[in-house]
């Protein structure tokens, strides 16, 4: 039904989060590698992308609570989520 799409759709976005994520570290390491950025400067640009990934996230875990697509309590995850990114800024 409904439920069963929104679900795939929610779990392709989840991958399409990772990929993305994926993305942008190899491109950060790669300008790093090339010397167009300096380590320090690779490592801080790949925090901050962490950082927004875990924000991201607990955005989503949030409105697929809202939409009834998580099925146990997601608070945990959310949680968890929030916890890394505090620690990562």
């Amino acid at each position: 039904g409904d439920k069963d799409e929104e679900g795939r759709a929610a779990e392709n976005n989840w991958k399409k989060m990772y990929a993305t994520l994926g993305l942008t570290l190899t491109s950060i390491q790669f300008y790093a590698f090339l010397g167009h950025i300096s380590v320090e400067d690779a490592l801080r640009h790949d925090y901050i992308a962490w950082t927004l990934f875990y924000i991201a996230a607990s955005i989503k875990l949030s409105v697929e609570n809202r939409r009834n697509l998580i099925a146990y309590n997601y608070v945990p995850s959310q949680l968890w989520h929030l916890v890394v990114a505090c620690g990562l800024t």
